[in-house]
Parts: structure tokens; sequence; C-alpha cells
């Protein structure tokens, strides 16, 4: 295949993980996160550890969410 890959993440694995794991404990513990708001705390998180990402106005968009 002649196929180009495509950019690499912006979020590194390690912190995509751990994202993953806090939603998987709210959830087993009931409480629910809406998409937005696993957006904004995804953008919150690369702020706060000083991450320079692509963001537009600091948090991903919808796109990072279709997988």
């Amino acid at each position: 295949m002649d196929a180009k890959p495509g950019r690499p993440p912006v979020v590194p694995l390690e912190i995509e993980e751990k994202i993953i794991d806090q939603v998987k404990t709210a959830a087993s513990c009931g409480f629910g996160i809406t998409r937005r708001e696993l957006l904004v705390k995804t953008g919150r998180l690369c702020q706060k550890i000083g991450m320079k990402t692509p963001f537009k106005k600091e948090f991903p968009g919808k796109a990072i969410l279709k997988v």
C-alpha cells in the first residue's frame, strides 16, 4: 500500500489511558459524563500539564471522539 500515515495523536497514549480509566471509574460509581464535558476536561488537562495543542478555543473538537 502507498497510504500515508495520519497525523500523530495530540494527547500522548499514557494520558489518554488515564482519562479513560477516570471516566470508567466515574461510570462505575454512577456518574456519567457528556461528550462535551469530556472534551472540556481533556482540554483543561492539556493546559494544566502545559502541553501545546492545535485545539481551537483551548479544547478539542468533536472529531477527536470519532474512533
